[in-house]
């Protein structure tokens, strides 16, 4: 889909949000989601092998790891995407930010 502005609407129609890219920084869309408290089903790379849990990932470019990982999780997320929501908030929130670029900028070894 092309972009969305404001997203909500495309936020309120999808049950899952699947990311399948082989190379990923820390894509937009899963904390949008996440926040949400939508599923991400991702590649395991980059920084979506760093935030989500290793249940909902698979290996790039595998479509058999893709539906094991969808069927595996399909009937169980509710149990972990609110953590994994708050986490996102907490981490991703104008206050972290705000601390942690103070914590950089003013403490030089680091």
């Amino acid at each position: 889909l092309p972009w969305q502005d404001p997203p909500e609407a495309f936020y309120k129609q999808i049950d899952v949000l699947l990311i399948p890219s082989r190379f990923e920084g820390v894509p937009l869309v899963m904390l949008e989601a996440l926040a949400r408290g939508i599923p991400v089903l991702g590649s395991a790379c980059d920084g979506m092998k760093d935030l989500l849990p290793e249940a909902w990932t698979f290996e790039a470019e595998n479509a058999a790891a893709l539906a094991h990982t969808f069927s595996l999780t399909r009937n169980v997320w509710q149990n972990e995407v609110e953590v994994l929501q708050q986490k996102v908030l907490t981490e991703n929130s104008i206050e972290a930010f705000k601390k942690n670029i103070y914590e950089t900028l003013v403490h030089e070894d680091r």
